[in-house]
Protein backbone atom coordinates (compact mmCIF):
# COMPACT_ATOMS: atom_id res chain seq x y z
CA UNK A 1 0.00 0.00 0.00
CA UNK A 2 2.85 2.49 0.97
CA UNK A 3 4.76 1.55 -2.04
CA UNK A 4 1.93 2.55 -4.18
CA UNK A 5 1.26 6.08 -2.35
CA UNK A 6 4.86 6.93 -3.61
CA UNK A 7 4.43 5.57 -6.27
CA UNK A 8 1.21 7.78 -7.28
CA UNK A 9 2.86 10.70 -4.95
CA UNK A 10 5.74 10.99 -7.42
CA UNK A 11 3.91 10.46 -10.66
CA UNK A 12 1.82 13.24 -9.72
CA UNK A 13 5.08 15.73 -8.43
CA UNK A 14 6.11 14.98 -11.59
CA UNK A 15 3.28 15.89 -13.91
CA UNK A 16 2.79 19.11 -11.59
CA UNK A 17 6.17 20.12 -12.32
CA UNK A 18 5.91 19.55 -15.79
CA UNK A 19 2.44 21.80 -15.58
CA UNK A 20 4.82 24.36 -14.21
CA UNK A 21 7.26 24.24 -17.04
CA UNK A 22 4.31 24.44 -19.82
CA UNK A 23 2.87 27.59 -18.01
CA UNK A 24 6.38 28.96 -17.19
CA UNK A 25 6.88 28.92 -21.24
CA UNK A 26 3.41 29.94 -22.28
CA UNK A 27 3.92 33.32 -20.19
CA UNK A 28 6.98 33.93 -21.57
CA UNK A 29 5.53 33.63 -25.10
CA UNK A 30 2.44 35.46 -24.49
CA UNK A 31 4.71 38.63 -22.64
CA UNK A 32 6.88 38.43 -26.03
CA UNK A 33 3.64 38.78 -28.09
CA UNK A 34 2.40 41.52 -25.54
CA UNK A 35 5.71 43.65 -25.86
CA UNK A 36 5.46 43.13 -29.69
CA UNK A 37 2.42 44.48 -29.84
CA UNK A 38 2.54 46.95 -27.77
CA UNK A 39 5.86 48.26 -29.64
CA UNK A 40 3.36 48.11 -32.96
CA UNK A 41 0.68 50.11 -31.01
CA UNK A 42 3.86 52.54 -29.75
CA UNK A 43 4.39 52.70 -33.98
CA UNK A 44 0.97 54.04 -34.98
CA UNK A 45 0.59 56.01 -32.76
CA UNK A 46 3.67 58.36 -33.73
CA UNK A 47 2.91 57.80 -37.53
CA UNK A 48 -0.60 59.06 -36.01
CA UNK A 49 0.77 61.97 -34.75
CA UNK A 50 3.23 62.68 -37.52
CA UNK A 51 0.22 62.62 -40.05
CA UNK A 52 -1.83 65.07 -37.58
CA UNK A 53 1.16 67.52 -37.40
CA UNK A 54 1.10 67.43 -41.33
CA UNK A 55 -2.35 67.42 -41.60
CA UNK A 56 -2.05 70.82 -39.50
CA UNK A 57 0.93 72.29 -41.33
CA UNK A 58 -1.36 72.29 -44.44
CA UNK A 59 -3.98 73.88 -43.12
CA UNK A 60 -1.86 76.66 -41.74
CA UNK A 61 -0.82 77.17 -45.35
CA UNK A 62 -4.25 77.55 -46.76
CA UNK A 63 -4.63 79.96 -44.40
CA UNK A 64 -1.47 82.13 -44.88
CA UNK A 65 -3.50 84.85 -46.80
CA UNK A 66 -6.01 84.89 -44.42
CA UNK A 67 -7.22 87.59 -42.11
CA UNK A 68 -10.41 87.13 -39.38
CA UNK A 69 -12.01 90.94 -38.67
CA UNK A 70 -14.02 90.99 -35.34
CA UNK A 71 -16.66 93.66 -34.51
CA UNK A 72 -18.30 94.02 -37.61
CA UNK A 73 -21.85 94.71 -37.13
CA UNK A 74 -23.73 92.83 -39.56
CA UNK A 75 -26.39 94.88 -41.28
CA UNK A 76 -30.14 94.58 -40.86
CA UNK A 77 -31.32 91.51 -43.32
CA UNK A 78 -33.79 92.25 -46.08
CA UNK A 79 -36.94 90.39 -47.22
CA UNK A 80 -36.89 89.39 -50.50
CA UNK A 81 -40.74 90.01 -51.63
CA UNK A 82 -40.98 87.13 -53.99
CA UNK A 83 -39.60 84.73 -52.11
CA UNK A 84 -39.90 85.65 -48.43
CA UNK A 85 -36.39 85.01 -47.35
CA UNK A 86 -33.78 86.78 -46.31
CA UNK A 87 -31.26 88.72 -49.17
CA UNK A 88 -27.78 87.32 -48.42
CA UNK A 89 -25.33 89.75 -47.11
CA UNK A 90 -22.82 90.99 -49.38
CA UNK A 91 -19.94 90.80 -47.15
CA UNK A 92 -17.17 92.17 -49.33
CA UNK A 93 -18.99 95.30 -49.77
CA UNK A 94 -19.28 95.58 -45.90
CA UNK A 95 -15.47 94.93 -45.55
CA UNK A 96 -14.75 97.28 -48.15
CA UNK A 97 -16.73 99.98 -46.51
CA UNK A 98 -15.31 99.02 -43.21
CA UNK A 99 -11.64 99.50 -44.67
CA UNK A 100 -12.14 102.18 -46.27
CA UNK A 101 -13.69 104.05 -43.35
CA UNK A 102 -11.67 102.94 -40.61
CA UNK A 103 -8.19 102.22 -42.02
CA UNK A 104 -8.61 104.20 -45.47
CA UNK A 105 -7.44 101.28 -47.28
CA UNK A 106 -9.15 100.95 -50.67
CA UNK A 107 -8.42 98.97 -54.28
CA UNK A 108 -7.67 95.52 -52.37
CA UNK A 109 -8.41 92.31 -54.38
CA UNK A 110 -9.78 89.36 -52.29
CA UNK A 111 -10.29 85.49 -53.54
CA UNK A 112 -13.32 85.19 -50.97
CA UNK A 113 -15.01 86.96 -48.18
CA UNK A 114 -17.65 85.70 -46.04
CA UNK A 115 -18.87 85.36 -42.29
CA UNK A 116 -17.80 82.61 -40.11
CA UNK A 117 -20.57 80.03 -38.91
CA UNK A 118 -24.09 80.37 -38.29
CA UNK A 119 -26.12 84.02 -37.35
CA UNK A 120 -26.59 83.52 -33.90
CA UNK A 121 -29.20 86.70 -32.37
CA UNK A 122 -27.33 88.84 -30.66
CA UNK A 123 -23.93 87.82 -31.73
CA UNK A 124 -21.93 89.59 -33.84
CA UNK A 125 -20.33 86.71 -36.59
CA UNK A 126 -16.31 87.31 -37.19
CA UNK A 127 -15.52 87.88 -41.58
CA UNK A 128 -12.91 85.66 -42.91
CA UNK A 129 -11.34 86.98 -46.27
CA UNK A 130 -8.75 85.74 -48.43
CA UNK A 131 -6.64 88.27 -50.02
CA UNK A 132 -5.05 87.92 -53.39
CA UNK A 133 -1.95 89.56 -52.48
CA UNK A 134 -0.10 88.44 -49.36
CA UNK A 135 1.57 92.19 -48.97
CA UNK A 136 -1.62 93.49 -49.23
CA UNK A 137 -2.95 91.31 -46.32
CA UNK A 138 0.48 92.07 -44.21
CA UNK A 139 -0.65 95.70 -45.40
CA UNK A 140 -3.58 95.56 -43.62
CA UNK A 141 -2.68 93.51 -40.75
CA UNK A 142 0.39 95.80 -39.85
CA UNK A 143 -1.79 98.88 -39.75
CA UNK A 144 -4.36 97.39 -37.50
CA UNK A 145 -2.55 98.07 -34.02
CA UNK A 146 -2.38 101.56 -35.32
CA UNK A 147 -5.85 102.42 -36.65
CA UNK A 148 -8.13 100.05 -34.63
CA UNK A 149 -6.56 100.42 -31.24
CA UNK A 150 -9.02 101.27 -28.28
CA UNK A 151 -11.36 100.41 -30.75
CA UNK A 152 -14.38 97.59 -30.43
CA UNK A 153 -12.59 96.06 -34.04
CA UNK A 154 -10.14 93.26 -34.56
CA UNK A 155 -8.16 92.01 -37.22
CA UNK A 156 -6.12 89.02 -36.57
CA UNK A 157 -4.54 85.48 -38.43
CA UNK A 158 -5.96 82.73 -38.93
CA UNK A 159 -4.66 79.39 -38.18
CA UNK A 160 -6.26 75.74 -37.48
CA UNK A 161 -7.48 75.09 -33.48
CA UNK A 162 -4.19 73.26 -32.47
CA UNK A 163 -1.69 76.12 -33.34
CA UNK A 164 -4.35 78.65 -31.36
CA UNK A 165 -4.03 76.49 -28.27
CA UNK A 166 -0.44 76.31 -28.55
CA UNK A 167 -0.27 80.05 -28.81
CA UNK A 168 -2.45 80.49 -26.07
CA UNK A 169 -0.76 78.32 -23.61
CA UNK A 170 2.40 79.96 -25.07
CA UNK A 171 1.05 83.57 -24.35
CA UNK A 172 2.08 83.96 -20.54
CA UNK A 173 5.63 83.01 -20.73
CA UNK A 174 5.40 85.33 -23.60
CA UNK A 175 3.81 88.37 -21.52
CA UNK A 176 6.34 88.10 -19.28
CA UNK A 177 9.70 88.27 -21.48
CA UNK A 178 7.62 91.45 -23.31
CA UNK A 179 7.58 92.52 -19.55
CA UNK A 180 11.39 91.70 -18.17
CA UNK A 181 12.99 93.83 -21.68
CA UNK A 182 13.59 90.53 -23.86
CA UNK A 183 12.86 90.61 -27.46
CA UNK A 184 10.22 88.33 -28.02
CA UNK A 185 8.44 87.01 -31.47
CA UNK A 186 5.41 84.51 -32.01
CA UNK A 187 6.77 82.32 -35.02
CA UNK A 188 3.20 80.71 -35.65
CA UNK A 189 2.80 78.19 -32.63
CA UNK A 190 6.35 78.79 -30.88
CA UNK A 191 7.78 82.09 -29.58
CA UNK A 192 11.06 82.99 -30.11
CA UNK A 193 13.14 84.94 -26.28
CA UNK A 194 16.26 86.74 -27.02
CA UNK A 195 17.49 83.60 -29.79
CA UNK A 196 15.48 81.04 -27.60
CA UNK A 197 12.83 78.77 -29.44
CA UNK A 198 10.01 77.97 -26.53
CA UNK A 199 7.10 75.85 -27.97
CA UNK A 200 4.18 74.21 -26.94
CA UNK A 201 3.75 70.52 -26.16
CA UNK A 202 1.46 69.07 -28.92
CA UNK A 203 -0.27 67.02 -26.88
CA UNK A 204 -0.15 67.72 -23.19
CA UNK A 205 -0.04 71.24 -20.95
CA UNK A 206 2.90 72.77 -20.49
CA UNK A 207 5.87 74.14 -22.61
CA UNK A 208 9.69 73.43 -23.35
CA UNK A 209 12.19 75.48 -24.80
CA UNK A 210 15.44 73.98 -27.26
CA UNK A 211 18.31 76.64 -28.41
CA UNK A 212 17.85 75.41 -31.55
CA UNK A 213 16.36 78.81 -33.64
CA UNK A 214 14.09 77.91 -36.46
CA UNK A 215 13.60 80.12 -39.69
CA UNK A 216 10.27 80.93 -40.62
CA UNK A 217 8.85 83.38 -43.23
CA UNK A 218 5.96 83.37 -40.97
CA UNK A 219 8.08 85.36 -37.85
CA UNK A 220 6.12 88.46 -36.26
CA UNK A 221 5.98 90.27 -33.21
CA UNK A 222 2.97 90.64 -33.49
CA UNK A 223 0.16 87.05 -33.38
CA UNK A 224 -2.87 89.30 -34.19
CA UNK A 225 -3.49 92.79 -33.48
CA UNK A 226 -6.93 94.06 -32.35
CA UNK A 227 -8.26 94.05 -29.04
CA UNK A 228 -7.46 90.85 -27.63
CA UNK A 229 -5.17 91.38 -24.59
CA UNK A 230 -2.32 94.00 -24.91
CA UNK A 231 -3.19 94.08 -27.93
CA UNK A 232 -2.79 90.42 -28.79
CA UNK A 233 -5.65 88.92 -30.03
CA UNK A 234 -6.32 84.92 -29.62
CA UNK A 235 -8.00 83.65 -32.79
CA UNK A 236 -10.10 80.66 -31.72
CA UNK A 237 -11.59 79.11 -35.33
CA UNK A 238 -10.82 77.07 -37.41
CA UNK A 239 -13.04 77.60 -40.68
CA UNK A 240 -10.90 79.04 -43.67
CA UNK A 241 -12.01 80.27 -47.05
Amino acid sequence: MNKQFEKTKKNFLNSGSKYVDVTSSDTTKLKESENLLLGEISDIKNELEDLKERHINLQSRSMRDNLVFTGIVEPQREVDMNTGRPIAEDTESVLRDFLDARMDIRDIAFHRVHRMGKPIAGKVRPIVAKFVLFNNREKVRKLAKEKLSGTAFGINEQYPREINERRKALYPTFKRAKQQGKRANFVLDKILVDGEMIEALPSEPGIRSTSQIETTEQTSSNPGAGTGVDGYWIQGSIQSC
